[in-house]
């Protein structure tokens, strides 16, 4: 059984990270950063895109850059530059191949080298260690078929992992890892390098700009491919902001503009990658985690700047036609298996206000919960005991100076399933949780300060 480490030393920084060159060699970061930095020099947005997609290789190449300039990666460098993240992954992948026959240890490295060039394959193996290292936690033996293909339990499995210890015999997992764009007309490189070419235009006006101005762009179908075109669009942006009044173009573009109070933004950092702006530009823009372009200046003048197209986005619907092919295709249904989502484009303290939503009578069921409960009512469904949200993971401190990283789950038991047992409850929450809201379809418990929600279909 691979043995996945859960304990991260940062004071084996030195040893840890010389070894994981010498396992995967460092050229695979090494020319992925270099490409990605070498596409994005002349557009800021998408450099810092790059750099949260690529996190890990990233993370990698500074730790590169650092034993190059010092000898070796000294501990202290690690937490100064925010290389927690990239410590742990080489803790975990390095243990995991320790334990793995020559055959399976190959392709694990083989795999680790693909996820550094592939953000979606990150992702899903990423993912996979985090609901690892949650099962692991909680004392339980984990079983990879990836990994272990001949061990007879998982013997031509299809699925990500097998807790063995949990009900008769055996909890499948599936694992499907949601990217930002999953279901989005408009991909967020894509309005990134929009964004750019509208900077430009705006740049000089969001200087001098004393108040608030809301600018929605909607698209019929997604932005220009090419620069010619998305410049002329921005042009047209700009000409409409200077103009101050909104427009409907021939070829179904609408620009609307539309002030506001400024006090909403009152000493926000104007970056749209901070929580708070976040939260501004979605009240403000009337819209929901999109991308957004911020320009002006602190508690003077701002423009918000949001893309979107006509055609509606279809996240949920996306994310549960994955859902679907994994309960067909992955898990076996001879076992009582799960379906965990793992989304990366949604923050702890979101994916908390979806489950407070939920636990609330006065307010209607969110997008989330309305999902989950076609797909588990659904036919030939029945092996699937639960269905689980889970946040982008992220880095805190404890009060005894540790670092924790991890995130939310918001998970959905499905009791009315043949395969449903007493020990499948409790998995991602507190056991003892009294319920928030019971109704006949649903009972939603939101487990604070613990770092799960658990809800029953």
């Amino acid at each position: 059984m691979p043995i996945l480490e859960t304990d991260v030393y940062v004071s084996s920084a030195p040893r840890l990270f010389q070894r994981f060159v010498t396992v995967i060699e460092d050229g695979h970061w090494l020319r992925r950063v270099k490409l990605l930095k070498d596409h994005s020099k002349r557009n800021d947005f998408l450099r810092a895109h790059h750099a949260s997609e690529n996190a890990i290789a990233f993370q990698l190449n500074a730790c590169s850059e650092l034993s190059k300039k010092y000898g070796h990666l000294r501990p202290e460098d690690v937490e100064q530059h925010g290389l927690m993240p990239a410590l742990g992954f080489m803790t975990q992948v390095l243990s995991l191949q320790d334990g793995l026959p020559a055959p399976q240890r190959k392709a694990l490295i083989g795999r680790v080298r693909g996820t550094l060039s592939n953000p979606e394959d990150m992702r899903a193996f990423q993912l996979e260690m985090m609901v690892a290292t949650h099962f692991g936690l909680r004392g339980n033996r984990v079983r990879w078929p990836e990994l272990e293909p001949d061990h007879p339990t998982v013997r031509g499995a299809t699925f990500d992992l097998l807790i063995e210890d949990i009900g008769e015999s055996g909890l499948e997992v599936e694992c499907k890892a949601v990217s930002h764009d999953k279901g989005r007309t408009i991909h967020r490189a894509g309005a990134l390098t929009f964004y750019e070419e509208l900077r430009r235009e705006l740049a000089p006006l969001s200087g001098e700009i004393r108040t608030g101005l809301v600018v929605i762009v909607t698209v019929p179908d997604a932005l220009p491919a090419a620069r010619d075109g998305q410049r002329e669009l921005a042009s047209r942006v700009h000409s409409q902001v200077i103009a101050g009044s909104s427009a409907t173009f021939d070829d179904g573009v609408q620009v609307r503009i539309e002030p506001f109070d400024m006090a909403r933004l009152r000493d926000v950092e104007i970056r749209p990658d901070t929580p708070a702006a976040r939260a501004v530009v979605d009240s403000v823009t009337g819209t929901r985690n999109r991308g957004a372009l911020v320009m002006g200046r602190r508690n003077v003048g701002a423009i918000l700047v949001v893309v979107q197209s006509t055609k509606d986005d279809s996240l949920m619907s996306a994310v549960f036609d994955t859902a679907r092919v994994a309960a067909r295709r992955q898990l076996t249904a001879q076992r009582p298996g799960i379906v965990l989502l793992g989304f990366n484009g949604i923050e702890a303290d979101q994916l908390a206000s979806i489950a407070q939503q939920d636990s609330d009578p006065s307010q209607p069921p969110t997008a989330a919960r309305v999902a989950v409960s076609e797909f588990l009512g659904s036919s030939g469904r029945a092996h699937v005991v639960g269905v689980g949200f889970l946040s982008r993971n992220e880095l805190t401190r404890r009060a005894d100076g540790q670092m924790d990283h991890g995130g939310l789950s918001y998970y959905f038991h499905n009791e009315p399933s043949p395969f449903w047992r007493p020990d499948f409850r409790g998995m991602f929450g507190v056991l003892d949780r009294p319920a928030r809201r019971s109704d006949a379809a649903l009972r939603a418990a939101l487990s604070i300060p613990g770092p799960a929600a658990e809800s029953v279909v």
